[in-house]
């Protein structure tokens, strides 16, 4: 707030005169009634200043409880997450132990195919010979000039 034009010594009377006495204090009115002028206006932008404020920290605080529930979803989202991670591992440790037994069921598949390949190649074997002895057994049955028993 502005000081007053008037100094303080200005309450006591420095002349007898009426008329000077009279305009010293109109001019003390109009001083004190421009410093209440003063004062008002001061007081009324402090008063919007407040009003701007408490507006200001209003949105903040919305801000604020918007930003906390943000938060909230988001370490919510940050939970789920982690769990699904953590059950992805668990199938992922799942197919791996799944894909080693697979493994070793096609290894021990194999070694039996293996096996039957190698049977089947000795029975192959075995039926081409009985095939040469069956051939010459009868070859030997039928010969020319042999009779046969019926």
């Amino acid at each position: 707030m502005a000081p007053s034009p008037l100094p303080p010594h200005h309450l006591t009377p420095t002349t007898s005169d009426p008329q000077t006495r009279i305009h010293d204090l109109e001019t003390l009115v109009s001083a004190l009634q421009a410093d209440n002028r003063t004062f008002l206006t001061e007081r009324d932008a402090q008063n919007d200043l407040i009003l701007h404020l408490r507006t200001q920290r209003k949105a903040l605080l919305e801000t604020a409880d918007k930003l906390a529930a943000r938060r909230d979803g988001l370490l919510a989202d940050k939970t789920t997450l982690e769990n699904t991670n953590a059950w992805l591992v668990y199938d992922r440790g799942q197919l791996r132990t799944e894909n080693w037994l697979n493994q070793a069921v096609t290894d021990r598949l194999q070694a039996e195919n293996l096996a039957l390949e190698l049977e089947n190649e000795r029975l192959e074997g075995e039926n081409a010979r009985l095939g040469d002895v069956e051939r010459m057994w009868l070859d030997r049955e039928f010969r020319p000039g042999c009779c046969l028993l019926v």
